[in-house]
């Protein structure tokens, strides 16, 4: 799927950094101590083990609740950090949007569990994103070592139809920067 059709959206480049003006309760959630890398992805399918391939990075704790009866951490808690790295991501390139006639929805996550995780630890949960699409490669590593591996995909809805709606070409560029 591309979405590199043009679009009526405004968009400004996105900053090297995004700027963090989460709520409260973001603050507590995520360090979001994310920076953008500056090397390109190779073509798909991701190389989701290779640390050097993420564009973002976030940390995060583990906290206690996270855990399941058999003291693991619960695989919903792998789907949440994944979605904490992409809000991270898509919320530095929204915040630079001045028309916000459309909206990216999630279509698609696919989690592969590689190693359980366990209390005390905290995670980077990293993000990469796909050249022909707004497709995003996920990892989750704890201690150097990937615990687990994702694919994600969201679409671009138009606000007030709720139908998909190209994206812009400049904005498509961004998120392969």
């Amino acid at each position: 799927m591309s979405l590199s059709h043009p679009s009526a959206l405004t968009y400004q480049p996105i900053p090297t950094k995004p700027v963090p003006n989460f709520t409260a309760d973001w603050q507590d959630y995520c360090s979001y101590t994310c920076d953008l890398m500056e090397d390109t992805l190779k073509e798909s399918p991701f190389n989701l083990v290779d640390p050097e391939n993420y564009h973002l990075r976030c940390k995060k704790k583990i906290r206690w609740s996270d855990q399941d009866v058999t003291a693991h951490v619960n695989n919903v808690q792998f789907a949440r950090f994944i979605e904490t790295s992409r809000i991270v991501f898509l919320h530095g390139i929204a915040s630079n949007v001045r028309d916000l006639t459309a909206f990216f929805m999630i279509a698609r996550v696919e989690i592969d569990y590689l190693a359980e995780m366990r209390v005390p630890g905290k995670v980077r949960a990293s993000t990469q994103i796909g050249p022909t699409s707004v497709a995003f490669g996920h990892g989750i590593l704890k201690g150097g070592h990937f615990t687990a591996v994702g694919h994600s995909v969201v679409v671009h809805i138009d606000r007030n139809q709720r139908r998909l709606s190209p994206i812009n070409k400049g904005l498509h560029q961004d998120l392969l920067k």
